[in-house]
């Protein structure tokens, strides 16, 4: 089976959420990719954040795991970032370094933002059935 890892992110109110056009489609992902042949879901997340934020993070906990068809599947882990921000109520700077830096164009694009944990009912972000689960747990 083919799989993915993708980290939920949250910290001081915000989320980590990955904005995407595609062929003229504004929406977000959560950030994450493909597990290599024999990577570990913990690894692959942790490879993934990195190349695609700049942070290093620590997954804490398997939270969900989405079927895309009978042989895809994501797997999403709730993460810790393993240093804290300069200051408590500071966001830390977001950089692409993997391979979605030369990848991005107009029609391709790739940019790592953090969204307030209020706005993501309003967003187009996949997969709905994770952004319902954050609503759920995390949105007072």
């Amino acid at each position: 089976m083919n799989k993915c890892a993708r980290g939920i992110i949250i910290l001081n109110n915000h989320i980590l959420l990955i904005k995407r056009i595609k062929n003229n489609h504004l929406y977000h992902v959560f950030p994450g990719g493909h597990c290599l042949e024999n990577e570990e879901d913990k690894r692959t997340c942790i490879r993934e954040v990195k190349e695609e934020t700049n942070l290093d993070i620590e997954p804490v906990k398997k939270v969900k795991v989405v079927e895309e068809s009978s042989s895809f599947e994501t797997v999403f882990f709730l993460c810790k970032l393993d240093s804290k921000p300069d200051s408590m109520h500071k966001l830390p700077k977001l950089t692409i370094i993997g391979i979605e830096k030369d990848r991005n164009n107009k029609n391709n694009y790739y940019k790592p933002i953090w969204v307030q944990l209020k706005q993501i009912d309003n967003m187009v972000i996949y997969p709905k059935v994770v952004v319902d689960y954050i609503s759920a747990n995390f949105i007072k």
